[in-house]
């Protein structure tokens, strides 16, 4: 006959055996990756089986010590009140390198969503990771002086909720919902918050920015080999992709016309 300290024993042992929690290390919380795809005349609510957002292609890395012959799985849920839907579980085509998993999954535009992963042998599932909120949807660059970058007297702020509009900061290579004041070189407010909450609602997806404007800048000096123009490309660079450049400017070219006349 079994003692009450063998039975808690024995009930207990399945816990040894629990999931292991690994690391998702991209996509990062509240990155927004660029859509493609996307054919307006199917994006309305109408459109047979529902608005055609269209679709990205999402880069996933992950840190887990494990079995190379595991399999690692992706699935997408998409949070509540979100744009578009996530997608099931699905095996992903990956490459290994230490810990370090690499693979790339097709999600719907939409978000935020939750990112899940997994790693199996068969039915049994050896670990898991999870990573939220990101989304799939438009990245704008954003370039120019002082107002680009954040000079206005007025702080502004994203109004949506969940916060669907988010900002990429280059040196700390991390994501944030989009409050002024940006992650740029100037401390108060833009115009970019506004133009995201008046966006949002006609897009229906997150919006990214990726601000690289300069305080004090003329437009000389963002033409091509000039050192604003390289920090340009190089902020897209670390995005991938991105749908438009946004560029505000103007000041400084007025005042160097001026002086020239002095």
């Amino acid at each position: 006959m079994l003692t009450l300290a063998q039975i808690a024993i024995i009930w207990s042992t399945p816990a040894a055996c629990a999931d292991i929690q690994a690391t998702v290390l991209r996509p990062k919380p509240y990155e927004v990756i660029q859509r493609e795809g996307f054919v307006p005349a199917k994006a309305h609510e109408n459109h047979p089986g529902g608005p055609a957002l269209g679709f990205g292609t999402v880069h996933v890395e992950a840190d887990f010590a494990s079995d190379p012959q595991a399999v690692m799985d992706c699935r997408t849920v998409a949070l509540a009140g979100a744009f578009g839907h996530g997608i099931e579980w699905t095996a992903s085509r990956t490459t290994r390198s230490g810990t370090r998993w690499s693979a790339s999954i097709q999600v719907p535009a939409g978000g935020w969503y939750r990112l899940e992963g997994r790693w199996r042998q068969g039915d049994r599932v050896l670990g898991t990771a999870t990573m939220e909120p990101f989304g799939v949807g438009e990245v704008f660059l954003i370039a120019g002086q002082s107002y680009a970058a954040g000079w206005n007297d007025e702080l502004t702020r994203v109004e949506d909720p969940a916060g669907r509009v988010a900002a990429y900061d280059p040196k700390q290579t991390s994501w944030r919902i989009a409050h002024d004041p940006q992650p740029s070189d100037g401390r108060g407010g833009t115009i970019w918050p506004p133009m995201a909450n008046a966006l949002l609602p006609m897009v229906r997806v997150p919006i990214g920015l990726v601000n690289a404007a300069v305080g004090a800048t003329a437009s000389r000096q963002w033409m091509p080999k000039e050192p604003l123009f390289e920090n340009l490309v190089t902020a897209g660079s670390d995005v991938g992709r991105f749908r438009a450049v946004l560029w505000q400017q103007g000041e400084s070219d007025v005042i160097e016309k001026l002086n020239r006349f002095e």
